[in-house]
């Protein structure tokens, strides 16, 4: 295990497969906002469509109260997922991969340490 914590190619190698899997999730964060985003301007507009259309007579009141009320509800989900804080893009720090591989050799040989000689092996 000693040999393989002090491969750092192994390591950044792990690493760049963590830091893609990351920056996927982000997108994916960021797509599934906009499209959330997007419902609710769209919501948005379909409702103030049917306050209009009930203004101008168009609309019976009855009808309008039921889709209305259906529509805001799925509105006010969107928006109290959406007033949640985003969580942060891009902000995480540069990792040195040699000290990642020190630090994992160090907790290792501190394992071992402790451990007795028929365990350790």
């Amino acid at each position: 295990m000693s040999e393989v914590y002090r491969d750092t190619s192994l390591i950044g190698t792990a690493m760049e497969q963590a830091q893609a899997r990351l920056q996927a999730d982000e997108q994916a964060q960021a797509t599934t906002r906009a499209a959330r985003q997007a419902e609710a301007a769209d919501l948005h507009r379909r409702i103030e469509r049917y306050f209009a259309a009930f203004e101008t007579g168009q609309l019976d009141p009855k009808h309008m109260r039921e889709r209305v009320g259906a529509l805001q509800a799925r509105l006010d989900e969107l928006e109290a997922e959406l007033a949640a804080p985003a969580p942060p893009v891009g902000s995480r720090p540069a990792v040195d991969v040699a000290e990642i591989s020190w630090a994992l050799s160090q907790a290792l040989g501190m394992v071992l340490s402790i451990l007795p000689a028929p365990r350790a092996k």
